[in-house]
């Protein structure tokens, strides 16, 4: 099948044409289209609105509805049978108009699709159904024109005066007279789409569209994922105040469950002045990471692009306190520590890097200083994905804060001293070895004496017995999971003796080595205490 050219890639161009608006975002955002091989290089609104777009757009295929109004799809299919008869033509159609599709099929329409049951999986084979003549224009030469051209304006790509009108006439602006401003829209998906971005992107573009038609001579440009920017002449831009976003907002909420952000610049008198205005506007949608409940902005906020580590040290200090607190409000206390945080407005890259590394202090300290009361994988499983795609300092919050009531519940949950704990962490490291009382005392640096009474007071078993238990644990592990004799195991555990480690199995288990290895199981595992 043909494809039409996109960076050296042919691209299928689809025009889609239907009356209803939720069927045209539907479609729009149904698909990846170019990881498909196809593009969506337009919408219309019936058969008349699709014959004015034809010669601009180009499209080798048409998804028509076929009951529109004032042109229905049959006409279209009909009227651009005579005139463009290279185009291929897949009819929507509802589930009792078979009548108009077998008259659309004897028209020359490919297929037909049944509106209410469409899915990407049947939409995507009959695209590729359609037999294509002829090799489409090249994509960059219609569809991506206008994007190309306002791009370069917009970042001061342009080589001279010359160039400059020559973009401006292209793009239907006859001369950069009066002023102009820029409508940045940031779209904030509720919920992942790592898998249809494109889809998403391309169905808020059509929302924006749709919304923008009203507003003479305003283009709009995909900047970059779900970032768009409308480049609006001064004479329309009342246009644009509270609600107009509102409506926005509300069609993104309900379509495409989206958050949206819009932000009007400040004027350009000059073409030269855009690029400045841009990374001025752009700097200032950056303020729904700390006030989401806002949708439109015009006051620019002052981001700081660092932090002081002393205030970094200050702050994890505090929590520190107040996590090994016995404080009923410390939960509450930490939370204003974040409050004075985000009231800095770091950028919120500078932002999520104070919070990551506030955490990552707080963990290092349970490691280094608590003898590992706190389990280490509990203080090293800080997620860090979490705290990157937050949308929100809100987000980044909620993270940090359940991240340290775990560490405070842990804390609150300790069965064992710190002698205990390094002690039991010791044995299961050392299982190879022959594991005595004395080394063990010698290690947590405590007595042989203290360290026996306080081992058995905490744990109700005596340390000897505990440490059998595990190598026993271990034993049954290696007998059910690899094939070592049964005297190597005994020799692995640290069991100089193969009898002796018979004798201590059976005792615990109430089979023999071998016995266990046949089961499969133990009648009884051991617990540990």
């Amino acid at each position: 099948m043909a494809k039409a050219q996109k960076g050296g890639i042919y691209l299928i161009r689809v025009l889609i044409v239907d009356d209803e608006y939720i069927v045209r975002l539907g479609i729009s955002s149904i698909l990846d289209w170019e990881t498909h091989g196809f593009v969506v290089c337009g919408t219309a609104t019936d058969g008349q609105d699709a014959l004015t777009k034809i010669p601009v757009l180009k499209p080798d295929i048409i998804l028509a509805d076929i009951l529109m109004q004032p042109m229905n799809g049959l006409e279209l299919l009909s009227e651009c049978s005579q005139k463009y008869s290279q185009i291929k033509f897949i009819m929507l159609s509802n589930s009792t108009d078979f009548h108009y599709v077998k008259k659309a099929m004897q028209l020359g329409a490919c297929d037909y699709i049944f509106k209410l049951e469409i899915n990407k999986d049947d939409l995507l084979r009959t695209l590729k159904s359609v037999p294509l003549s002829s090799r489409p224009t090249p994509i960059k030469d219609v569809l991506y024109q206008k994007h190309d051209l306002l791009m370069a304006l917009l970042t001061g790509e342009t080589s001279s005066s010359a160039h400059t009108s020559s973009l401006l006439q292209q793009l239907a602006i006859d001369q950069f007279d009066g002023k102009y401003q820029l409508l940045l829209m940031q779209f904030f998906p509720v919920s992942s789409v790592e898998d249809g971005l494109y889809s998403l992107c391309h169905a808020a573009q059509a929302i924006i569209e749709q919304f923008t038609a009203a507003i003479p001579k305003s283009l709009c440009l995909w900047w970059k994922e779900l970032l768009f920017v409308v480049l609006v002449k001064d004479t329309y831009a009342t246009a644009i105040d509270e609600p107009f976003c509102q409506k926005i907002y509300a069609h993104t909420k309900r379509y495409i469950n989206c958050q949206v952000v819009c932000v009007l610049s400040n004027y350009a008198f000059e073409i030269s002045q855009l690029p400045d205005v841009l990374h001025s506007v752009n700097e200032t949608i950056m303020q729904f990471f700390y006030s989401p409940s806002v949708i439109f902005y015009t006051k620019p906020l002052v981001f700081k692009n660092h932090y002081s580590h002393k205030q970094l040290l200050s702050d994890s200090q505090k929590m520190l306190s107040l996590l090994q607190s016995t404080k009923p409000d410390w939960f509450s206390a930490i939370k204003t520590i974040f409050s004075n945080i985000a009231a800095n407005y770091y950028l919120p890259d500078i932002y999520k890097s104070y919070i990551r590394n506030l955490l990552e202090h707080i963990s290092s300290f349970f490691i280094s200083q608590c003898h590992f009361q706190v389990p280490q994988q509990v203080c090293e499983d800080i997620d860090h994905n979490k705290i990157i795609i937050a949308q929100t300092a809100a987000e980044v919050e909620e993270y940090a804060l359940y991240y340290l009531s775990l560490l405070k519940k842990r804390t609150q949950s300790l069965e064992y001293s710190p002698e205990i704990y390094s002690a039991q962490k010791y044995i299961k490291e050392n299982l190879h070895k022959k594991i005595t009382l004395s080394e063990i005392a010698q290690y947590v640096n405590v007595s042989e004496s203290y360290f026996s009474h306080l081992f058995k007071k905490e744990t109700k078993i005596n340390f000897i017995d505990y440490v059998n238990n595990c190598k026993i644990k271990a034993a049954q592990e290696m007998l059910l999971h690899s094939s070592m004799k049964v005297s190597e195991i005994a020799a692995s555990l640290g069991f100089e003796n193969p009898n002796y480690f018979n004798i201590l199995f059976k005792r615990l288990t109430g089979n023999t080595p071998g016995n266990y290895r046949d089961n499969s199981a133990s009648t009884e595992d051991i617990q540990f205490l």
